[in-house]
């Protein structure tokens, strides 16, 4: 088995390369803990001053790995890594450099939050993170598609009322036939992989229809 990145260091520049170009690269725990380990080597290492970052293949990366998200075994520490890797990433004294290459029609945003609150009332302190992955296609300058899959931990229970790890996986389109309308249909399951916040059951799906008129 290749080894999921590839390490190479010279001149204070230490290059990471993300090697699973077979999966587009996406973020597996192995991957993420290994990521971890050679930030980790760079950062101890007083040589080094920079931090390149590079996916092999021809897509940078495509996101979480979407097969260890969605077991339930896996997906909280899959979140959580890569909570740590974004926390490193931005409190590294090193300067890091993305080399993103992919379609020009598809586009990944990665969106992170952390809490931590003090004084709550009846409890004390209160800690929440979350992890939001967006995937664009623009398949027309009139239509494109949206996957949001995202990862909330309200650690306490205070945030929300009920305690675990809630996962929520969106899908929708966003079509424009004229300049002054807009269509946006959408589907959205919900689910605790702990509590029963939705009217006592772990999971809710729902979906929607919005129309915009501009003028």
């Amino acid at each position: 088995m290749a080894d999921p990145i590839l390490v190479a260091s010279s001149d204070h520049t230490c290059s990471i390369t993300l090697n699973r170009p077979d999966k587009r690269n996406a973020l597996s725990i192995e991957l993420v803990q290994a990521l971890l380990e050679a930030l980790a080597t760079a950062e101890g290492d007083p040589a080094q001053r920079v931090v390149i970052l590079a996916g092999a293949g021809p897509v940078f990366c495509a996101g979480l790995d979407l097969v260890e998200a969605a077991d339930p075994a896996k997906a909280h520490r899959s979140a959580e890594l890569i909570g740590q890797a974004l926390r490193r990433l931005s409190e590294s004294r090193l300067v890091t450099i993305a080399v993103v290459h992919g379609s020009q029609r598809l586009t990944y945003t990665l969106d992170t939050l952390f809490g931590y609150q003090t004084n709550v009332p009846d409890t004390g302190t209160a800690t929440w993170f979350g992890v939001i992955n967006y995937l664009t296609y623009q398949a027309t300058p009139q239509l494109s598609g949206t996957t949001r899959l995202e990862f909330f931990d309200d650690i306490d229970g205070n945030r929300t009322g009920f305690k675990g790890l809630y996962t929520a996986l969106t899908a929708g389109l966003n079509f424009q036939p004229r300049k002054d309308i807009i269509l946006r249909p959408e589907i959205r399951y919900d689910n605790n992989s702990k509590s029963r916040p939705f009217e006592g059951k772990r999971g809710l799906f729902t979906a929607t229809f919005d129309v915009v008129l501009r003028w």
